[in-house]
């Protein structure tokens, strides 16, 4: 019988190793979640710089017009 006990109890540590890593995992997930979420929102916010109106001083020409003044040079 108490080689069952013996046998139990090393089940039980390897057990208790492999928790412990499931909790890091658990742990490394969640950090990983909330960075990209906070990131998610800083590139939302470049994106909608990028995508905003141009302004009174920019110049902007339409596609075909461009390739027509290269074209001709």
């Amino acid at each position: 019988m108490t080689d069952v006990i013996k046998i139990a109890k090393e089940r039980r540590v390897r057990l208790a190793a492999e928790l412990g890593k499931l909790d890091d995992f658990i742990r490394m997930a969640e950090a990983l979640v909330e960075w990209s979420q906070s990131n998610a929102g800083k590139a939302g916010d470049a994106e909608a710089e990028i995508t905003s109106e141009p302004s009174e001083n920019s110049t902007v020409r339409s596609y075909s017009a461009a390739a027509g003044a290269a074209a001709k040079k």
